[in-house]
Order: C-alpha cells, then sequence, then structure tokens
C-alpha cells in the first residue's frame, strides 16, 4: 500500500439512459400533480447521465487515484446511443486525467456487452470472475491497493481462501478490496452474507464472500445498489446505492461515496450526493373530521424537515394518504388536485431548494361502522377468525411455498433482469402477508 495512503470513489448501478420509473403516473386512487413539461421534463430524462457526468466531475476535482464501477453501469438490452456516448466521454476524460477505471460487471452489463458495445480507451480494466487474479493498482511506480473479484452472478464453487486476492500485497501489509457485483445472489442481513436460495442462483457466493471477510480483505465492494455500511472487524462492506435512483423504492438523496484510506490502512468513506432527482414517500393518516387545510400544512412540515443536497433539481414527492372523511375524498377528486398542489407549495413558498412533483395515492376505508369486534358483522368476524387461525396460517404459508417455487422454477425468471424478481420471491414471508391480511382486515374494523 502506498506510504501516502490513496483515494478512490465507487460507484454502482448507474443505469445509464435508463427512464424514471412512477413520475407522473395516475390512476383508480392516484393523482400527479400535472403533467411534467420543460425544464424538469429535461431534468427527468436525463437524470442517470447528469449522475454520471458529476461522478466523473469528482473523480477528476477529488483527485482520485480511480474510480470502481460495481456493476450495471448500463442495461445491454437497451444501451441508447446517449448512454454509450456518455460513458465512453466520461471514460477518456478519465483517461485525459490519468484516472484508472475499474468495472466489475453485473447481471445486466456482462463482460461481453463492455467489450462488444463499448469502446473503452486504455485507462479501463474490466475485473474477472472469482478465479482470476487480484489487479496491482500501481501509480507513479508506487503499489496502492489490489482488487479482486469475491464473486460473481454464475461462480459454481467455493475458490476463496487466505491465499486468495493476497499476491505480493498481502505480504507487504496491503490493502485489499473485494467486489460482490451487482447480480451476485447474496443476500445481506446485519451487515452478513446469506445465500439467495432459489434455482439457478450459485449457493457458494455468500461462503465465498465471507471467506473473504474472514481472511481479511479490507473493503469489500457492493454493487447491488441497496445503500449499506457496515464494519466487521477490520472489514467494511459498503454498498454506495445508486448513482442516481430510477423508482421510488430508494429515497433521498443518491449519488456515489469517496473512499479515503490513509498510510495505515484505516479508511473513511464519504457519501457525495450527485443525482438530480430525489424519491420521497410520506404516508399520512387523514382523522373522519380534519379539515383539507390542515392535512395541507402537515404536507408541508413534512417536506420542511429534509435537508436539501447542492446537486438536486427536482424531488418527486409521492403521498400515501389513508383515512377517512371529505379531506381525503378531496384527494381522490382530479379536479381539486391541482389546487391542493398549489396550496401545498404556497406553504412551501419561503422554501428554497429543487422544483417539486407530487403525487398521491389513496386508500379508502370502505367500511366504517361496526368500530370495534364485539360489534362486527358476522362476515367480518369471521374473517378476523379464519386469518388468526393456526390453519390458515399453515394452509397460507403452503400456498406461498408452492407458488414461490413454481415461480422460481419458471425459465422466464432465469433471464439476467429477473434477478431482483427472484430475490423478492425468495425473500417472501407467509407470515407477512398473513399479518398484512390482519391489516387490511383491520381497516374494516378501525
Amino acid at each position: 500500500m502506498a506510504d501516502e495512503g490513496f483515494r478512490f470513489i465507487h460507484a454502482t448501478d448507474l443505469r445509464l439512459d435508463e427512464p424514471l420509473v412512477g413520475v407522473g403516473a395516475s390512476g383508480p386512487g392516484t393523482g400527479s400533480s400535472g403533467n411534467i413539461l420543460g425544464e424538469d421534463s429535461h431534468t427527468l430524462v436525463d437524470a442517470t447521465l447528469t449522475a454520471w457526468n458529476q461522478v466523473v466531475e469528482h473523480c477528476v476535482s477529488a483527485q482520485a487515484d480511480f474510480l470502481l464501477l460495481t456493476g450495471n453501469v448500463f442495461d445491454h438490452r437497451s444501451l441508447s446511443l446517449r448512454a454509450r456516448i456518455a460513458l465512453e466521454r466520461g471514460l477518456q476524460t478519465l483517461d485525459s486525467n490519468r484516472i484508472e477505471v475499474f468495472i466489475a460487471p453485473g447481471n445486466l452489463d456482462p463482460t461481453s456487452a463492455w467489450k462488444r458495445q463499448v469502446t473503452l480507451p486504455g485507462n479501463v480494466s474490466l475485473l474477472g470472475t472469482e478465479e482470476s487474479d487480484p489487479v496491482a493498482v500501481v501509480k507513479h511506480g508506487r503499489m496502492l491497493t489490489s482488487i479482486q473479484t469475491i464473486a460473481t452472478t454464475e461462480t459454481e464453487e467455493p475458490g476463496w481462501n487466505s491465499t486468495s486476492g493476497n499476491g505480493e500485497s498481502n505480504t507487504n501489509g496491503g490493502y485489499r478490496i473485494g467486489v460482490v457485483p451487482a447480480g451476485v445472489p447474496v443476500l445481506w442481513k446485519n451487515g452478513h452474507p446469506e445465500s439467495l436460495n432459489v434455482p439457478g442462483a450459485s449457493p457458494f457466493a455468500a461462503t465465498l464472500v465471507q471467506s473473504a471477510i474472514q481472511n481479511g480483505v479490507n473493503y469489500v465492494a457492493c454493487g447491488a445498489g441497496k445503500p449499506q455500511l457496515k464494519q466487521i472487524g477490520q472489514t467494511w462492506i459498503h454498498d454506495p446505492g445508486p448513482t442516481q435512483a430510477i423508482r421510488s423504492s430508494v429515497a433521498g438523496p443518491c449519488g456515489c461515496s469517496l473512499v479515503h484510506v490513509d498510510s495505515q490502512g484505516r479508511t473513511r468513506i464519504d457519501s457525495l450526493a450527485l443525482a438530480p432527482v430525489r424519491w420521497e414517500t410520506f404516508t399520512i393518516e387523514i382523522e373522519k373530521q380534519a379539515k383539507l387545510k390542515d392535512i395541507v400544512e402537515k404536507m408541508a412540515l413534512q417536506v420542511m424537515g429534509l435537508n436539501v443536497s447542492d446537486s438536486e433539481d427536482v424531488w418527486v414527492l409521492n403521498w400515501r394518504l389513508s383515512g377517512e372523511g371529505k379531506a381525503l375524498e378531496a384527494f381522490l377528486d382530479a379536479s381539486q388536485l391541482p389546487q391542493i398542489w398549489e396550496q401545498l407549495e404556497d406553504e412551501l413558498s419561503d422554501e428554497d431548494g429543487p422544483r417539486r412533483i407530487h403525487q398521491c395515492e389513496v386508500v379508502q376505508r370502505v367500511l366504517r361502522d361496526p368500530v370495534s369486534l364485539e360489534d362486527a358483522t358476522g362476515l367480518i368476524q369471521s374473517l378476523k377468525e379464519l386469518l388468526e387461525s393456526e390453519e390458515t396460517a399453515n394452509a397460507v404459508h403452503s400456498v406461498v411455498e408452492d407458488v414461490r417455487r413454481e415461480l422460481i422454477e419458471d425459465q422466464w425468471l432465469q433471464r439476467a433482469d429477473m434477478f431482483q424478481v427472484r430475490e423478492v420471491i425468495a425473500s417472501a414471508n407467509s407470515e407477512d402477508m398473513i399479518q398484512r391480511a390482519l391489516d387490511s382486515a383491520g381497516l374494516y374494523l378501525d
């Protein structure tokens, strides 16, 4: 490792030129703050490309020694000309500034796609599989670190051991980076890797990751695009999340991470907010007697509690509303929504920051009486008892397992883009489903 330490930027899940999902959605029980036009439209369309350009600019301004990309930079099936040009220009800019780039291909951007669809300058290195030798990062004749892929989407058997990923750097106390790129079938629970137990997924990937941690890898660079930061012993496990979230499931500022490693191997990780579009979701319960003005003020207070990042140009604010009364009914009337959003923006008129797009989803309670289980109708009483019975719980569990097995064995789930679907299916919990059903039944009972 370099006597003076080093720093690098870690980014993942760029999804270049992929559209943002769920902006301006409309349908039963939903409503957006209107057509998205002009400057906002351009911001949304260019969001992922803008975030990538920001990554490049920060690599240069921070004088990073290298950039590490851990998968799903693009989707090989839909790689647009705009995405390819932006990607190649960014890599060229880094090359002209003598910044190396190390890329661990993911499930959406496999190695073959990088070689076939993108022209790579000389500063770019594609990382191999877990069987490949570690790549030494050398700058001005000094060894900075070594990088090696720990596991891939096609890992077949455990191969990481005390000598894997070492090279000569370990004998000299070298800093080691292990990569778990996007699409590797590993679930992280409290910072610990667990196998994604579905057909077609490697049962050995989690074993490899755990072995790498036990054998002293200093930094595990994850690429799933699910933000996490955990230290186990001397090992940092980090996923910076997507550079630009393309759906509301990732809320808050997005970007990449600047990783500082000092001469003693101590690690500091700074988050860099670079995404121009930010998602936030708020849940508000509306009481029967509540006035619309009070609800709007409550919504404004929620927005005022957010901290603004310099990179953010647009906020997509999703409002999930439930309850009853005339105030709730106003959100169900499409003709009233523009006035509601106008009132909300009036409340926020003194707030500096990004332009805001408001979207709402309303969940109505259709039955209000009876108001207790004792007074419930026979139908609701029977539903409650049925859902709580042990026999039903066992039956539901059996059905969930049967459906899960049938879905994950279906051939359509073997495609690369279905990895996340498989992950959701594998992690489905029948007890959670029963609880959700109970909660839904509770809506009828108040």
